[in-house]
């Protein structure tokens, strides 16, 4: 890999890893006990979900990017 493709995929671990952590913290709070709305605890699980599936999207094309060296589409 050349210097380009090692700067993006640090780019890409940070914002898997910046992805991870919201996600974690949604979790913390729904398993707080703190009360909500069924509205935003279903919102918030919604949220969770979505962060996970970026986070794991970001995770396969790190991946990608290293198995095949390089970039590609």
């Amino acid at each position: 890999m050349n210097q380009s493709t090692d700067e993006l995929v640090k780019k890409l671990r940070k914002e898997s890893t910046e992805y991870k952590n919201r996600a974690k913290k949604i979790a913390e709070f729904l398993t707080s006990g703190q009360r909500v709305w069924q509205y935003q605890y279903d919102m918030l699980r919604y949220q969770r979900e979505m962060l996970i599936t970026l986070a794991n999207t970001v995770d396969l094309r790190i991946k990608d990017i290293e198995q095949n060296g390089g970039m590609t589409l």
